[in-house]
């Protein structure tokens, strides 16, 4: 069998308090978009994870291996699987590439294995596997909390054209936590996600103001080409322009398919990674998720720019 993961862009992102555990609290608009890996399942003697990306690690390095270690051990299996996975989604690029690759991996050993779903031990090894794990396996436009792990879900934002760019940076999300040089302890609670989302949604505020990400000044300082691509972005006037998670991905937002495809042909021609794709709307993960969030079926697929 095969399954497909899903990218995600981080339409607002605000970093709280640094936590006793060493993680930090944040606050966050999650929403998929149709830009994703294709993971095949095959029944093994032995645990196999393959890729076909030099820059994906294969075996127990990679994300999917643990994620299938974990279903094995949490339901007591004995079988085995080869997991061969089919790369689109940059690594490192803020856009969940190995998050929701285990998450994937997950859903369809639960189908390929006929395990009955337990809400609490799935929750358990999404938890356990990253803080982004929980929303990938759900999928849609959610609210996360706490590290990212606490999701409520929204309705679903718009479908609409995207443009992704990735540099070729891979940004380590640790080091980009540390260059957040305010102070983190002292920060300010005025931001309601929640509310501010839905005033997005009635159009009482306009998308570019609602688009934020606390990391983009610090990553820009370690990575000027990232700021570059943001601000070359505003050339092709999209409906707004910002850096995906901790980076170094860029998605800008388009009122037409022709003006992604526009500024993602210009990207590529100089020597960028770039897809045109969509956000997915009211298209959701056909899972059944142990936080109870909103599914359906996945959208149409993305594709590079020519």
């Amino acid at each position: 069998m095969f399954i497909r993961s899903y990218a995600k862009i981080n339409l607002a992102l605000y970093v709280k308090n640094r936590r006793k555990d060493g993680f930090h609290n944040l606050e966050t608009i999650f929403t998929s978009v149709n830009l994703s890996d294709k993971i095949h399942l095959v029944k093994h003697p032995e645990l196999i994870v393959e890729t076909d990306s030099k820059k994906v690690p294969s075996g127990p390095a990679n994300l999917a291996y643990q994620a299938a270690l974990a279903v094995k051990k949490a339901f007591h299996i004995s079988d085995n699987v080869r997991i061969f996975i089919e790369k689109r989604i940059p690594m490192g690029g803020g856009l969940a590439g190995g998050s929701t690759n285990a998450a994937a991996v997950v859903r369809g050993l639960l189908s390929f294995w006929k395990i009955s779903p337990d809400p609490k031990r799935i929750t358990r090894i999404l938890r356990a596997l990253g803080s982004d794990v929980p929303y990938c396996y759900v999928g849609g436009t959610q609210l996360g909390r706490g590290r990212g792990e606490r999701l409520t879900p929204l309705l679903p934002f718009p479908k609409m054209a995207l443009t992704l760019v990735n540099p070729g940076i891979h940004v380590s999300t640790p080091l980009a936590y540390q260059s957040l040089k305010r102070n983190l302890t002292q920060r300010r609670n005025i931001i309601n996600l929640y509310d501010s989302y839905n005033a997005l949604l009635k159009r009482r505020l306009g998308l570019k103001e609602f688009l934020h990400n606390d990391f983009e000044d610090a990553v820009f300082k370690q990575h000027p080409i990232i700021r570059s691509i943001r601000d070359t972005f505003e050339l092709f006037s999209p409906v707004g322009v910002l850096m995906s998670g901790s980076g170094s991905t860029v998605f800008a937002l388009f009122e037409s398919m022709s003006n992604a495809d526009t500024a993602a042909t210009y990207f590529k021609k100089k020597g960028f990674t770039s897809f045109i794709t969509q956000t997915q709307g009211n298209t959701h993960s056909s899972s059944s998720p142990p936080t109870g969030g909103i599914h359906g079926n996945h959208g149409s697929q993305s594709h590079p720019a020519k």
